[in-house]
């Protein structure tokens, strides 16, 4: 039983119950989990007479208010008029149509289930790899005048932006170099001439989605000393 002092979630269960009194049912998705499917989830819902809403996280708390009851409302009434597996079943139909339209480009390494990953490392999603600084650790040679890292608080490393296609490969290669010391900046060339082959001549884990292998983009970041 709600409060009559909880006024919050009042208004947003009057709001809800006007909403569907004229016809409108309301899917509501927290933007802060990214859907990677979203314009296939919205074209399904559509077609049962549902809008699709992104849900925005409120971070204020105001004692004895609660939030989200209009979601929370419309995600009721909509399993009690279509069953309670029938959002799951609409996400799951969704991101398989989303994978099927766009197998032969590039997805963006995030919204993969598995991110392309070094060979030997464990599938894990990480823009940092162990192995791969372990590897440039081992062939690295400092010039005479490069300028050491005081602590941990300075700045010294580079992310590299790269390709990993299906088969393992990596290509197109870029990066972004961060230096405290300025003076570092005029050795990037020959930080690029040790990462390039590192990363080009390699056979990468590529990344998956829906336990399919897939074209990706990847973004790795490689500490300096």
């Amino acid at each position: 039983m709600i409060s009559k002092s909880d006024t919050t979630c009042l208004k947003d269960l009057d709001k809800a119950k006007k909403d569907i009194a004229a016809g409108h049912l309301v899917y509501c998705h927290p933007i802060i989990n990214r859907l990677r499917c979203e314009k296939e989830m919205r074209l399904l819902l559509l077609k049962f007479g549902i809008s699709f809403k992104p849900e925005f996280p409120n971070c204020i708390v105001v004692k004895g208010q609660t939030k989200y009851c209009y979601c929370d409302y419309m995600d009721e009434q909509i399993k009690i008029k279509y069953g309670n597996n029938f959002l799951d079943s609409m996400l799951n139909i969704a991101d398989s149509l989303y994978v099927f339209r766009n197998l032969l480009d590039t997805f963006y390494y995030a919204d993969c289930d598995t991110w392309p990953h070094y060979p030997g490392e464990r599938r894990g999603n990480n823009e940092f790899s162990g192995y791969l600084q372990a590897d440039f650790n081992n062939i690295v040679k400092y010039p005479e005048d490069y300028t050491m890292k005081e602590n941990r608080d300075t700045a010294a490393f580079v992310d590299i932006e790269f390709i990993v296609n299906k088969e393992g490969k990596a290509s197109d290669l870029s990066y972004d170099f961060v230096f405290n010391y300025e003076e570092n900046k005029k050795y990037e060339p020959y930080f690029e001439s040790v990462i390039g082959p590192l990363i080009n001549n390699i056979k990468w884990a590529s990344a998956v989605i829906r336990n399919q292998k897939v074209n990706s983009s990847m973004i790795l970041r490689i500490e300096f000393e």
